[in-house]
């Protein structure tokens, strides 16, 4: 058959990128265990086709596929995006729950990889501001002086800035850490030590002239007094995300769904973005809705040119464009805290 003079003949083969591809069937990213059906565990299931033991209260991550898996009410679903499977096999996700499915991996110390979010007078903050995002770090305990960086736009002293702190007062282990600069550092170390391998919703927050706190998975975890106010970092000094400013501190791991507002969210404003473990859509739900200067998925909604990741502000302006972020810096992995 010719089509505008174009003959197609033989055998052809498509080859994917497995890690883009869309996969409407295998959209459950782990198991929950309850037992309910065994009494309380000590029994199995089958899951993709697998003899698997039942762990009460334990989250299995596993991509499930609906072939070879059996519900017997021994453990729950959850998933990213929307289920999609047969009507008999449902997970725990309401089906007008915001989901999201991908994340930005930022390959670690010395790689230069981050996303540069530019210096709009709206990052431009000196009064009150608040800080979100979730990280999957790779590793609990980067190399000495090599702490990875979350969101930042500090420098000489001045700006915000939120990290994995190789420095946190812990000799072998890092810790999540919140920084302001007032004409100089001003640093508050969490309490709770991180594990590599998990997702944790890190979030840090200024009451301008009272304190800085740290929150982690909701909750507080660490204060710190302090009556002078924020210093601006330089106007002409960009947001990144994943990395320093000096293009260094590039976080080990991956980044989903970070936001700040110019504002200082409550202890309860706080628990309720955390949203139970799961990212939510802050254009709908977030507190201080008319604060929030920028939200950015971090993978869902981000675009491909062919050299650069485009990663949208769903808020503000405050487009991100990646630095030296391949193709497949784009995973299929999104934030299931239990």
């Amino acid at each position: 058959m010719a089509i505008d003079g174009t003959y197609l003949q033989g055998i052809t083969t498509v080859v994917h990128d497995w890690t883009q591809i869309n996969f409407n069937n295998f959209v459950y990213s782990a198991v929950y265990f309850t037992g309910i059906a065994d009494g309380g565990g000590g029994g199995s299931s089958i899951i993709n086709g697998n003899s698997v033991t039942i762990v009460v209260g334990v989250t299995l991550p596993l991509v499930i596929k609906e072939e070879g898996t059996i519900l017997d009410n021994n453990f729950v679903l959850l998933g990213n995006p929307m289920p999609v499977f047969a009507e008999n096999f449902s997970g725990i996700i309401s089906p007008t729950t915001y989901q999201s499915k991908y994340s930005m991996n930022i390959e670690g110390p010395g790689t230069a990889t981050q996303i540069i979010c530019g210096n709009d007078t709206s990052v431009q903050i000196l009064g009150d501001i608040t800080l979100s995002m979730w990280a999957f770090p790779e590793s609990e305990d980067p190399p000495p002086g090599e702490d990875g960086y979350l969101i930042e736009r500090y420098i000489s002293g001045d700006g915000y800035a939120l990290f994995q702190n190789r420095s946190g007062g812990f000799p072998s282990d890092s810790v999540w850490s919140f920084k302001i600069g007032d004409g100089g550092a001003k640093t508050l170390d969490g309490s709770t030590l991180i594990d590599d391998n998990n997702w944790f919703h890190v979030v840090g927050v200024l009451e301008s002239g009272v304190e800085m706190r740290l929150y982690i998975n909701g909750i507080l975890d660490t204060t710190l007094a302090l009556a002078a106010p924020m210093v601006p970092a330089a106007a002409a000094q960009d947001l990144r995300i994943g990395g320093q400013s000096t293009n260094a501190g590039e976080f080990l791991g991956d980044l989903n769904n970070g936001a700040i507002w110019n504002a200082a969210l409550t202890d309860e404003e706080v628990l309720e973005v955390f949203n139970g473990g799961i990212p939510m859509d802050l254009n709908l739900h977030a507190p201080q809705r008319g604060d929030l200067i920028s939200w950015w998925k971090l993978g869902d909604d981000a675009s491909w040119d062919g050299t650069d990741w485009h990663i949208p502000d769903q808020i503000g302006g405050n487009n991100g464009t990646s630095l030296n972020l391949e193709w497949g810096a784009r995973k299929i992995t999104a934030p299931i805290i239990i």
